[in-house]
């Protein structure tokens, strides 16, 4: 062998060897593999059950939350079409999370299920591909059943032997059928039906998550079952597990929701799982859903047990909200009798102490099935308490004092975070998912009808006052109404103004000093909501509320995303009056106002109490913006005209008694 073959020999040993270690310092790294499960009909009791250990062990080890299941309609299509693309109502213009996977080169496959092909935006599959995942098992509905150990199989070969990001959608629907088939059967066989199916979901995971190659499970209830619908549990569980990094218990939350612990919005996943395949932060927003993340768990109490008491608490606060219909119909009756009979001005003090007394009461009431009108009972009482002492203090008095008990009860408890609120019947509901934090268009309106009846002398106190109401409403750290901050801005600076004018008639002087205060206070205020508006869009994607949304979206499109707004906010509001028991108290509350204008009782308080004269005009500027601005404009103005109508009435009554 020569000297100079020797050498290259020799020099491509070494190379080669260098390579080899190289190699070995920088492992390759998988692609990006997620499994969506879905499980419809599930809940969380049945993944805390006896015939799901495997499920009950992941709970103890990955990150859970709760998910609201609404969807624009009670179809299964729908619900799904709500995961898909990341929105309730999906327009034409609107990408799905398959098209946008597809777009970016990532693999997307349905392996079972027609609710899993319209995640991945594919035609359902014909009874052909379905028998393919079935098993003849004659004590399930129809006598087939999903067949785990096979479905398991397939979809960790498409996982885990995938060369590119993947992504693989399951639908287990045994549950969904069992549900389906159970007002066929006798309950016993119904129960037998249900534990086999959650047998089999739970063999399903316990064999997708057997020792292997990494990947990421989400596991989704698109839909509550048949039964805890009917109680209102409609909340279902959401798990994250991954093999690679485990999670140590914690909870799951959403931007979507603020951060609650434990609660993630089912417009969430989409935008979820397009993060977990690694896509760019700007193909991550499909619709209007935010990213799930992990957070820690409440100290001293296990992740399992506390969604478990904060399901029982958001289940009786839907199970009391059926009974809230009644409320506007009995507040409406009460105004007629006011109206209708001087001495019924008593009846007013006390249909103004309603809000407050449903607030209140909330906490008292038990959480149990079957007990949703307790906390009606509760808050009868204490709203019998103001009308009782009027007989003996003077009704005016006793409103002045429920509209500082309202006001305090509503500010403080927006500042401490709504623990109240989100107790009780008289608000937003999280199972419903209209809103999931801040103040609800209901407490909204009390609050404002209320702080703006309580006397205040100064100008400047009319203003401050006006502007922190607008402050805990609007910001979204507490309120995040953006319709309320305008409608306290709108009566505090109409009280304001009032009170400009009254002492420019009485001073000596000239009145250029007062009308400067005038252009001050109107100045001050489109300073602020032109501040928050422009701090909302600044804010980032995540952080933004639907102010900003909407306000970074005209800065880039025009006013086309504005005009849009504005039409869905007038079909909204012209089809709550036509259905919305809340329209019988609005319509009720502007008859009394025109009955007794027309028996001249209104001239008669305008003339002689100037500061209920500042208070009623204020409040019904403050309610013609709740109705013009406010998605449900309806709710808040008629919660807010509420306290000026028992004003009025109260006022006219004594007058009339006089």
């Amino acid at each position: 062998m020569s000297r100079s073959l020797f050498i290259g020999l020799a020099a491509a040993m070494v190379l080669l060897s260098f390579c080899v270690r190289i190699a070995r310092a920088q492992p390759v790294t998988p692609p990006a593999r997620v499994l969506l499960l879905l499980a419809p009909g599930a809940s969380l009791a049945d993944w805390r059950g006896p015939h799901t250990p495997t499920l009950k062990r992941l709970m103890e080890t990955a990150p859970v939350a709760l998910m609201p299941t609404r969807a624009p309609d009670s179809t299964p299509a729908s619900a799904y079409r709500t995961i898909a693309f990341g929105t309730r109502s999906p327009g034409r213009a609107d990408r799905s999370l398959g098209d946008t996977l597809r777009a970016s080169g990532i693999r997307v496959t349905a392996l079972a299920g027609p609710g899993a092909r319209i995640v991945a935006g594919l035609p359902e599959a014909g009874d052909e591909e379905e028998a393919a995942w079935r098993v003849r098992l004659p004590e399930a509905p129809d006598g087939v059943a999903t067949d785990p150990v096979r479905l398991a199989d397939a979809a960790r070969q498409a996982l885990l032997h995938a060369s590119a990001p993947v992504l693989v959608i399951v639908e287990f629907d045994d549950l969904a059928r069992a549900d389906a088939y159970a007002r066929f059967a006798l309950p016993r066989a119904t129960r037998e039906q249900r534990n086999s199916a959650l047998r089999r979901l739970d063999t399903l995971i316990d064999r997708m998550t057997a020792p292997g190659e990494p990947f990421r499970l989400l596991l989704v209830t698109p839909r509550p079952s048949d039964a805890a619908a009917a109680r209102g549990e409609r909340l279902g569980p959401v798990l994250l597990w991954q093999r690679e990094a485990p999670f140590t218990p914690t909870l799951l939350t959403s931007p979507t929701t603020r951060g609650t612990p434990g609660l993630v919005a089912n417009t969430d996943i989409a935008a979820t799982v397009a993060a977990l395949l690694g896509l760019p932060q700007q193909s991550q927003a499909i619709g209007a859903g935010r990213i799930i993340k992990a957070i820690p768990a409440p100290r001293g109490e296990a992740a399992a047990t506390y969604l478990e008491r904060r399901a029982q608490a958001w289940a009786a606060q839907v199970r009391e909200q059926k009974l809230l219909i009644f409320v506007p119909w009995v507040l409406a009756g009460a105004l007629l009798l006011a109206a209708a009979w001087h001495r019924g001005c008593y009846g007013a003090v006390w249909a103004a102490s309603v809000p407050a007394a449903l607030v209140l009461a909330a906490p008292l009431a038990p959480e149990g099935v079957g007990q949703a009108g307790i906390v009606y009972l509760i808050a009868f009482g204490f709203s019998l308490v103001p009308p009782l002492l009027g007989l003996r203090f003077g009704p005016r008095p006793l409103l002045i004092g429920v509209c500082v008990v309202t006001t305090l009860t509503l500010l403080l408890d927006t500042l401490l975070g709504g623990p109240l609120l989100a107790r009780s019947p008289f608000s937003y509901s999280v199972v419903e998912a209209a809103r999931y934090y801040g103040i609800g268009n209901e407490a909204a309106g009390a609050l404002l009808g209320a702080a703006l009846l309580i006397p205040v002398q100064s100008v400047w106190g009319a203003a401050l006052s006006g502007m922190v109401v607008a402050a805990l409403l609007g910001l979204p750290r507490w309120g995040a109404d953006f319709g309320g901050l305008i409608a306290a801005l709108a009566g505090f600076l109409t009280r304001a103004l009032r009170g400009v004018r009254r002492a420019a008639e009485t001073a000596a002087a000239p009145a250029v000093a007062h009308r400067r205060q005038i252009w001050a206070f109107i100045g001050v205020a489109a300073a602020l909501v032109a501040a928050f508006v422009y701090w909302e869009a600044s804010r980032g994607a995540g952080a933004r509320t639907h102010i900003g949304q909407a306000a970074a979206a005209a800065r880039e499109r025009g006013f086309a995303p504005l005009a849009e707004i504005a039409a869905r906010k007038i079909a909204m509001g012209a089809r709550l009056l036509g259905t919305s028991p809340w329209a019988v108290l609005l319509l009720t509350e502007v008859a009394v106002w025109l009955y007794l204008r027309r028996r001249g009782r209104v001239a008669a308080v305008l003339l002689t109490d100037s500061d209920a004269a500042a208070a009623l005009r204020a409040a019904g500027v403050a309610g013609l913006a709740a109705l013009l601005i406010n998605d449900s404009g309806v709710v808040a103005a008629a919660a807010c005209l509420l306290y000026p109508s028992a004003l009025l009435l109260v006022e006219a009554g004594q007058t009339e008694k006089r």
